[in-house]
C-alpha cells in the first residue's frame, strides 16, 4: 500500500488508483497521515467521481467520532480546500449533527460557514446546525 500512495502522491504519475486507495483507508495505518493528499489529488484529476465518493463517505461514516486515516476524516480536511457541491456541504453538516461531541467535524462546519465562495443556497444548508442547544454557526 505505501507504495501505491507514493505513486499516486507523484502528480506525474497519472496510472495511480487513488479510488481504489481511499476505499481501502483504514485497512492499513501507513495511510494514516497521507490520505487528505490521496483525496486531494483524487478530486483534482476527477472531481465528480471523486464528489459522489466523498459525499458516500461522509453519509456512510458510523462510527462516534471521526477518526484519523478514515476517508471521511481526509474529506473534512480538505473540504475547505476543494469547491463544495450543495450535495458535499449537507453530508459534512449532516456527518457534524450526527456526531455532537466531535469537535472536529464542527470546527470544520464552522470553517466552511467562513468560505466566502459558498452561496446563499448553501448557507441555508446551515440552518439548524446547533451543539447543546446553542448555535455552532453564528451569522
Amino acid at each position: 500500500m505505501r507504495n501505491a500512495i507514493l505513486q499516486a502522491l507523484n502528480l506525474g504519475d497519472k496510472t495511480a488508483d487513488l479510488r481504489t486507495i481511499l476505499e481501502k483507508a483504514g485497512t492499513d495505518r501507513w495511510i494514516n497521515t497521507e490520505l487528505p493528499h490521496v483525496a486531494s489529488e483524487y478530486f483534482r484529476r476527477e472531481p465528480e467521481k471523486a464528489n459522489e465518493l466523498f459525499v458516500s463517505a461522509l453519509r456512510s461514516y458510523r462510527e462516534k467520532v471521526v477518526y484519523a486515516g478514515t476517508l471521511a476524516s481526509a474529506v473534512l480536511a480538505i473540504s475547505r480546500e476543494i469547491p463544495l457541491t450543495d450535495g458535499l456541504l449537507a453530508a459534512a453538516i449532516d456527518l457534524a449533527k450526527r456526531l455532537p461531541g466531535d469537535t472536529f467535524a464542527w470546527r470544520t462546519i464552522s470553517r466552511l460557514w467562513q468560505r466566502r465562495d459558498i452561496s446563499t443556497a448553501q448557507r441555508a444548508l446551515f440552518e439548524g446546525t446547533t451543539v447543546s442547544g446553542s448555535s455552532a454557526i453564528s451569522p
